[in-house]
């Protein structure tokens, strides 16, 4: 008996080897040793192969293919990251006789683009400094004023509104425009808002 089971244990390769023990002739050796000789045949049977890990090629520019992208830093940038990373240029200062015409050109505009609205707004006057460095507007009856000083040694022009009240601009080289010394503003869009908002008409700018 336990010789055919080692034997059918170890050399059967089918179930119908297991199917010739009679459980009723070994009720308990014939159905421990099916047990053995089905884990055997089942132990010895082929194993699932593990899935294979998809390998990435990567293209000469250092780009994976279906995948994201890894730099190659011996490769040169595209011009769009190149200006993304790029430093803006440093814009030397104004010389005193450069801001000074730029204040004076900045004068000379305000009183362009405001004075036809002298006609619909009565008691608006402009004043003047003898060199054109100093403006200021009366805008009529209960409007308020204008008025614009400069500062040299700081290069800012300090500006008196009727409704946003002192505000001080510096020269952008780059645009060629007053933008605020704190946050960047447009001196040319603030002082239209609050044109409109005191007087009748609109600037000309």
């Amino acid at each position: 008996l336990m010789r055919r089971a080692a034997i059918l244990a170890l050399g059967a390769s089918s179930p119908r080897a297991l199917a010739r023990l009679s459980s009723r002739q070994w009720p308990l050796s014939a159905r421990y040793l099916g047990i053995q000789a089905t884990e055997v045949l089942l132990s010895n049977g082929p194993t699932p192969a593990e899935p294979k890990k998809r390998r990435r090629r990567r293209g000469g520019d250092g780009r994976e293919q279906g995948g994201g992208h890894i730099p190659d830093p011996s490769l040169p940038l595209s011009p769009a990251a190149a200006a993304a990373t790029a430093t803006p240029p440093v814009v030397p200062p104004l010389t005193p006789q450069e801001f000074q015409l730029r204040v004076q050109e900045l004068s000379h505009r305000i009183h362009l683009a405001v004075s036809p609205m002298q006609d619909l707004n009565q008691g608006m006057e402009f004043s003047f400094s003898p060199d054109g460095l100093c403006l200021g507007m009366d805008l009529g009856s209960g409007r308020g004023g204008v008025a614009m000083e400069m500062d040299l040694d700081n290069q800012v022009v300090t500006f008196q509104l009727p409704v946003s009240g002192v505000q001080r601009y510096k020269f952008d080289s780059s645009s060629s425009s007053w933008v605020s010394a704190e946050d960047g503003h447009d001196l040319i869009g603030i002082l239209t808002r609050d044109l409109l908002r005191q007087c009748s008409g609109l600037p000309s700018f």
